[in-house]
């Protein structure tokens, strides 16, 4: 997925700032996160991979992927959402990557 540089910055901040609070894997949660609905309350002191991405990704304020709740995303749905994001490079052509690299104002992300 491409970001760009002012977003990349406020990734690092979201993982900057869970890093400080010292944010735990939640092992009840990733299993929750398979069913269709919350039923367990969303914790700031705990997280599993997938909410974790989708978090950092809406700390960056990126576009469109603000709707969706990060504690009931499953790996699964996450990745079938950034695949197809306007940004997500997964099968994109190799003039597109380069075109995306050679652009130093943004960044490339590999999230999965």
């Amino acid at each position: 997925m491409w970001v760009t540089q002012a977003e990349h910055e406020k990734m690092k901040n979201f993982i900057q700032t869970t890093f400080e609070s010292n944010v735990q894997f939640d092992q009840v949660g990733m299993v929750l996160a398979m069913l269709p609905v919350q039923i367990w309350p969303k914790s700031s002191k705990q997280t599993f991979c997938s909410r974790y991405i989708l978090e950092c990704l809406q700390a960056a304020e990126i576009p469109s992927l603000q709707r969706y709740n990060s504690t009931v995303i499953s790996p699964s749905k996450l990745r079938g959402i950034l695949c197809k994001h306007e940004r997500c490079v997964v099968g994109a052509l190799p003039t597109r990557l380069q075109s995306m690299q050679d652009d130093e104002h943004g960044h490339l992300l590999q999230l999965l």
